[in-house]
């Protein structure tokens, strides 16, 4: 895996080719256009929309599945979310499929040297992947600043011996149910903060950006190049989460108070040096 990814974006032929480009370091962010149809997004979100659970007053919306961030640092407490919503998404892949296994076939399909495997403990395997839901209102910010690597390089993480947490990379994978009125945009940022950045800014902010990622204070990302992704039902998009980033509404007169869908997974390359394209995955 590239820790210096080109900031630039690029449209995949496949959902495989998509995870290569960001994982080589070929660009920051890449899509590809309707891997889910409209008729099975909506069939999915029919589904999904009712078992949705709050996430709290801290970060808005809901979710359904186990999250690493949402456990706030604890391994132990992730995977017992995991055994606890196993049953709930068995029956939802049931109905619906499970959108980032079939992106995970495309990637191996690519060279035998590609796999993706789980994170665990204990012989718990991590889940593959969450739903996560965020009302689009006439705010023109839908999701703060933030990034997505803190989850797994935190002290917490460390100390408890997870695979991943010395990585300095870490692919956000999303396929995208719903975005009422377009308003949802991934917003990228050609800025990475580095451990001791985060330190300071959480000396001086009183954040705790060393351990969630989440939110960063508004001014750091003001004059910053960045890169817009609009975001449709259907669309995959794989990017470089360790970048700043944000869910923007740059149209809020169409906004509705509706939710933003989509499917969730994270992955990073094996720490070896020899396995590059051998990722680890959680959710």
């Amino acid at each position: 895996m590239s820790i210096y990814n080109v900031f630039a974006k690029s449209e995949a032929e496949s959902p495989g080719r998509a995870i290569g480009d960001v994982n080589s370091g070929v660009a920051v962010v890449s899509t590809f256009d309707n891997f889910l149809s409209l008729e099975e997004c909506q069939r999915q979100i029919e589904i999904i929309k009712p078992l949705l659970i709050s996430r709290g007053s801290d970060v808005p919306g809901g979710y359904l599945g186990s999250s690493l961030f949402e456990a706030g640092g604890s391994l132990a407490l992730y995977f017992e979310q995991v055994l606890e919503m196993e049953e709930v998404l068995a029956e939802v892949h049931k109905e619906c499929g499970e959108p980032i296994s079939r992106i995970i076939d495309s990637y191996n399909s690519l060279s035998p040297l590609h796999s993706f495997e789980a994170i665990s403990r204990l012989g718990i395997n991590a889940a593959l992947s969450r739903i996560m839901a965020f009302p689009v209102t006439n705010d023109r910010i839908v999701l703060k600043d933030h990034e997505d690597l803190a989850t797994i390089r935190n002290k917490m993480m460390v100390e408890q011996g997870l695979e991943v947490a010395m990585s300095l990379s870490v692919l956000a994978l999303n396929v995208y149910l719903a975005n009422p009125g377009n308003c949802g945009t991934l917003r990228i940022f050609k800025y990475r903060p580095s451990d001791a950045e985060k330190k300071d800014l959480d000396r001086e902010f009183g954040t705790d950006l060393q351990g969630t990622g989440y939110p960063y204070p508004e001014h750091i990302t003001r004059g910053l190049e960045y890169i817009d992704v609009p975001v449709t039902p259907g669309l995959f998009c794989v990017f470089e989460a360790s970048h700043l980033h944000s869910v923007i509404n740059l149209d809020k007169h169409n906004a509705d108070g509706d939710l933003r869908i989509s499917w969730n997974s994270f992955a990073c390359s094996s720490s070896h040096p020899t396995m590059a394209n051998q990722l680890l995955y959680w959710s």
